[in-house]
């Protein structure tokens, strides 16, 4: 592995730390990547153009990007070129989103009047699947910066391993030179 290979696969890795790690939000311990699908998915990809070196940082999950940069609600915005147009109603995709999130994390329903727990019904789940649909879509989604944080601590380190990198391509094209 190469110093530009190794840098691409340290921004990755913090990535996937910062995604993994736990954030007290209103007072509770959460980690935004529940099942772990978010973080595996993360990579780059390492590419010459004449005397330009191209990164690009990729993910096969397609709300990737939604999650880093967040995305602007019907009440709440965010600083991002993502948002909810239209009415406040969800859509059954993201109602259906919701449900294989709620399966994989582990939520017990409560009744609204007792605040007691309830049993988890399929018609039960789907309610709360729509209202938590219907909050999103109204609140958005924060911005987490999981990429750029790890872009822009990955930048300070450039410096040197572009050094590194020139020394080591000055060190075999002598070497080359003198064969």
């Amino acid at each position: 592995m190469n110093l530009l290979d190794k840098w691409g696969a340290d921004v990755v890795e913090a990535a996937q730390r910062n995604i993994g790690a736990f954030r007290t939000v209103r007072g509770k311990r959460r980690r935004t990547d529940t099942t772990g699908t978010l973080r595996k998915s993360l990579g780059y990809l390492l590419a010459y153009e004449g005397d330009k070196i191209i990164y690009k940082f990729t993910s096969d999950v397609e709300y990737a990007a939604y999650i880093n940069k967040g995305v602007s609600g019907i009440k709440k915005k965010y600083p991002t070129r993502f948002s909810f147009k239209g009415g406040d109603m969800p859509s059954k995709g993201h109602v259906d989103s919701i449900m294989k999130w709620m399966k994989a994390k582990p939520l017990r329903l409560r009744d609204p009047e007792t605040g007691s727990f309830v049993k988890s019904t399929e018609a039960r789940k789907k309610s709360a699947a729509f209202g938590i649909a219907r909050s999103i879509r109204r609140k958005g989604i924060e911005p987490t910066y999981f990429m750029d944080d790890a872009i822009l601590d990955g930048i300070d380190k450039l410096e040197d391993i572009m050094g590194e990198f020139i020394e080591v391509k000055i060190d075999e094209a002598l070497s080359n030179g003198n064969n």
